[in-house]
């Protein structure tokens, strides 16, 4: 499956995405009504050529907004 970040609300998602993309990461905001209300979600995309320091970075990040860091 592919890794999401499930947390409900249009308005949020597309705060965390922003500030994601801010620092140079891969992330969109999937939003209703593309998916149903309170699925929505961060389609995070990583590939290959990803560094360790950058999923580091991608996960202390996601941390943050979710006040777990």
């Amino acid at each position: 499956p592919l890794p999401v970040v499930v947390i409900p609300g249009n308005r949020q998602y597309k705060h965390i995405a922003a500030h994601l993309q801010q620092h140079g990461l891969a992330v969109r905001a999937i939003l209703s009504p593309t998916c149903a209300p309170g699925t929505e979600r961060l389609r995070i995309v990583l590939h290959a050529f990803n560094t360790v320091k950058e999923v580091e970075r991608l996960v202390s990040l996601l941390r943050e907004e979710r006040g777990m860091g």
